[in-house]
């Protein structure tokens, strides 16, 4: 040892005389090793007790006049951790665990002349100490956390020698995130923070009588806020000025209690609500397990009226005891069956609930050990069954009565078709013989002859008419195709005489092909094309136009089917003849129907009534628009 190291060796040594007598721990003394410039480079062991031998593990020969850097070449966080206690001049400590020894110390750095001093405390008791109350603040927090209850400790808050009030001094996490439903941290906080209803739910006054008489109580709360509402089951439990209070959510319960009550009243509402007595049985066996009765447990409101009885009159008692002796036996066999079977009954039943006997619908079903009964009330349905059959008796008669009246109309177009026209055939022949053999005797009393031939004639083509008009069907289905180029065809050929002698013009298109019968339509041409050559205005040239499109049912008349999709074709046939007045369209379709004087205009009225029934035949409809003197056109609907 140098000269220098000698004086720092002798200036320590009433410090480390102190420091021994000071301490029963671990003590050593660390002399500072200065280079030229004065700075630390090291720092040599130069005095240890016992204690601090056995805590480095070292003897005085190992330790002592030896350096940090010789005994601990690879630690230079110690060699640092002494240089910054020199340094700073402020001591330094840290607890370090040695697993060897099993111990824990406290080892304090603490600056002195020329060097540091380490003490080292053992303080193994009292690292014990706080493991076992972490372990056991470990084991409560996990019994907070492993279990399915919010939990929460309140500490009762006196004033003026009263509890007024609690804070909150600890709780679990399913009661801060689920029960709460909080981020804020509610340690230290009052009750309400924590149950914002706590003083409306009763919750804080008892709380203050549990802390006042010190007794565990469990009751049943609500707790919620912003629209969410929970029910809990909460017990309490006091220690002393806490109180510690489990809660265990009950919602489900509580929603179930509330969905079956529901569901309850919402059965009696639609057995209560249905018009058919509604009874539920419960099966009374003997001691052989017989079914020997049924007993009454549910009726609805139907049944309380046809019965006449209350509850409390039905309820318990027997099938037995209220029905008639013949028809209990009967329904006590028939519930027996269905329950026997376990097969549904479905029957119609006569039974009198004193307002004279009624028709029922009876159903039966099982019902675990018992039955439910329906009764649907018929009695108003069978008694206009009765009076639909009798009705029906009266329609087939009528219907019989129909036959032989259109019989008899047949007989009757076969008397006009024949026996009516041969009368008027001969006053025709005998007048042209009388005009040809006697006109000159006559003379001026021809013209009489004249006009009882021209009555004969109009007689004659008025009973074709009204022939044709009878023929007609008024609906039937039709599925033949019919070219209107082709009747169109025939009846300008029908009608080549007249228009000739007329100079008619007649405009036809490509027509369509229909679904119909081809006379018919050639009558309703013929009808449309005479009507405007014969309705033509003085001095004029017939000009007939055909025109054809295909529209929309919901462009046709209302009086059509709206709902077809397939449409129908319009055909218009318009003339430049001399009209007539809108007012009288509805008449110009009806049988016998002039506009204008025979001696003027020659025809039956017939035609335009020929017209529409065949087109109503067709499935489809007829309409007219004019102006006098303007022409007229008629616009034709025909399915496609």
């Amino acid at each position: 040892m140098n000269n220098d190291d000698g004086m720092a060796s002798t200036r320590l040594k009433p410090l480390i005389e102190r420091a021994f007598d000071a301490s029963v721990n671990g003590v050593i003394v660390l002399e500072a090793i200065r280079d030229e410039q004065g700075q630390i480079r090291d720092f040599r062991f130069g005095v240890a007790n016992e204690a601090g031998l056995r805590v480095v593990g070292h003897t005085r020969e190992t330790l002592l006049g030896h350096t940090v850097r010789e005994i601990y070449p690879a630690s230079s966080g110690l060699l640092e951790q002494y240089l910054r206690v020199c340094n700073t001049g402020e001591k330094h400590t840290i607890e370090t665990y040695y697993p060897e020894q099993n111990k824990w110390r406290a080892i304090t750095v603490v600056p002195i002349e020329e060097g540091v001093m380490v003490t080292y405390l053992d303080i193994t008791a009292r690292k014990k100490a706080d493991e076992a109350v972490s372990q056991q603040a470990q084991l409560l927090n996990d019994i907070m956390e492993s279990g399915p209850m919010g939990l929460v400790v309140l500490k009762a808050e006196p004033s003026a020698a009263r509890v007024q009030d609690f804070s909150v001094v600890r709780m679990n996490s399913l009661f801060r995130d689920e029960i709460c439903q909080t981020q804020t941290d509610l340690i230290g906080k009052p009750l309400a923070a924590a149950f914002h209803n706590a003083r409306e739910s009763g919750l804080l006054s008892r709380c203050i009588l549990g802390v006042k008489l010190g007794e565990a109580q469990e009751f049943e709360m609500p707790s919620g806020a912003n629209g969410h509402r929970s029910w809990y089951r909460v017990a309490m439990a006091p220690q002393k000025d806490q109180l510690i209070l489990a809660l265990t959510d009950i919602t489900a319960t509580r929603k179930a209690q509330l969905a079956y009550h529901s569901q309850a009243q919402l059965l009696e509402s639609v057995l209560d609500g249905s018009q058919n007595a509604i009874v539920a049985f419960d099966a009374m066996r003997n001691v052989d397990g017989q079914i020997v009765n049924f007993r009454f447990i549910l009726q609805n409101e139907a049944n309380r009226r046809w019965m006449n009885r209350t509850d409390k009159q039905v309820v318990g008692y027997t099938l037995l005891d209220f029905y008639s002796a013949s028809y209990a036996n009967e329904l006590l066999s028939r519930c027996r069956q269905v329950i026997d079977t376990d097969v549904p009954y479905r029957g119609d039943i006569t039974y009198d609930y004193g307002n004279g006997p009624g028709f029922y619908d009876l159903s039966i079903v099982r019902r675990g050990d018992g039955v439910v009964l329906t009764m649907q009330d018929k009695t108003s349905e069978k008694l206009a069954e009765d009076n639909l059959l009798a009705n029906q008796q009266q329609l087939e008669a009528a219907n019989l009565e129909l036959r032989r009246s259109n019989d008899n109309l047949q007989s009757f177009t076969y008397i006009a078709s024949h026996d009516l026209q041969e009368p008027l055939r001969k006053i025709q022949s005998f007048g042209d013989i009388l005009k040809n053999q006697r006109a000159t005797e006559l003379g001026p009393d021809v013209e009489l002859l004249e006009r009882m031939q021209s009555a004969a004639r109009r007689m004659s083509m008025l009973i074709q008419d009204l022939l044709t008009y009878s023929r007609l069907s008024t609906r039937k289905e039709i599925t033949n195709s019919v070219s209107l180029n082709a009747v169109v065809t025939d009846v300008l050929l029908n009608l080549e005489l007249a228009v000739a002698e007329s100079g008619a013009i007649v405009d036809v298109p490509e027509l369509p092909i229909v679904r119909g019968d081809a006379s018919q339509l050639r009558q309703l041409f013929q009808n449309l094309f005479s009507n405007a050559i014969k309705f033509k205005k003085a001095g004029a040239i017939p000009h007939i136009q055909v025109r054809t499109q295909r529209v929309i049912a919901a462009d046709a008349p209302t009086l059509l089917d709206p709902t077809r999709t397939q449409g129908y074709h319009r055909i218009d046939i318009i003339d430049n003849g001399i009209g007539f007045e809108p007012r009288y369209l509805d008449r110009i379709f009806q049988v016998f129907q002039r506009l204008h004087s025979k001696a003027k205009y020659a025809g039956t009225g017939i035609g335009l009534a020929i017209c529409e029934k065949v087109v109503n035949t067709h499935g489809g409809a007829i309409t007219a628009t004019s102006q006098p003197g303007e022409g007229a056109t008629f616009t034709v609907y025909l399915p496609i």
